[in-house]
């Protein structure tokens, strides 16, 4: 069970971009696509295929930033990395944050990037039974992609002592003339979406 948590609205704030450390300002891209050769090897013990709200989401790409910080991609059959509709992200990454400031960072960010993006709304939901289990619901834009995602963050293996921090991530996108019955279907999808990413079992990711 989750609840809508206010309070962390207004206690935590700094930058970041996607649903990790921040990255960039502008949209976030797929990873795999400033590679030209991605190779897929599953880094993490989450070798997929991983399945939310029905739909089977194979390994597409992998990326380690840099030590103690590895990223998973998994796509549909028929979806590329450099123009996907639907992606699901595990990511893990070595951080002496507290969930709940990991968490703010993220706010912080679109904060401030209402400013320029007419289009961003979010909201935070708190695990009702385990405080250390927080959904970040939200929606972007840029040009011609409106992008909505809801990340799920964790401490690895669930413990606050383990100096690292896991996303579990469902994204969707809609481009151009498909953006209006995305944004249409979105409404439906988006609870369904959220309830299904809460009921999930979390990948016991590895670092």
């Amino acid at each position: 069970m989750y609840r809508k948590s206010i309070v962390l609205l207004l206690l935590i704030a700094a930058l970041a971009a996607g649903c990790s450390p921040a990255k960039t300002a502008e949209l976030p891209k797929s990873q795999a696509a400033a590679k030209d050769a991605p190779t897929v090897k599953d880094s993490m013990g989450v070798p997929g295929p991983l399945v939310l709200s029905g739909q089977e989401f194979r390994l597409a790409f992998v990326s380690s930033p840099k030590e103690g910080w590895v990223l998973q991609e998994y796509l549909p059959a028929g979806q590329k990395v450099d123009s996907f509709k639907d992606m699901l992200t595990v990511e893990a990454y070595r951080s002496a944050l507290p969930l709940q400031e990991a968490v703010g960072q993220k706010i912080a960010w679109l904060n401030k990037r209402k400013q320029s993006d007419p289009v961003v709304n979010y909201r935070v939901i708190q695990s009702q039974s385990n405080p250390n289990d927080y959904i970040l619901d939200f929606i972007i834009s840029e040009g011609e992609t409106v992008e909505w995602n809801a990340c799920r963050y964790q401490y690895l293996n669930n413990d606050p002592k383990s100096g690292a921090l896991v996303l579990y991530a469902l994204g969707r996108r809609g481009y151009g003339k498909d953006i209006e019955p995305f944004m249409l279907a979105l409404k439906e999808k988006r609870p369904i979406d959220i309830a299904a990413l809460a009921k999930a079992d979390f990948p016991k990711a590895k670092l």
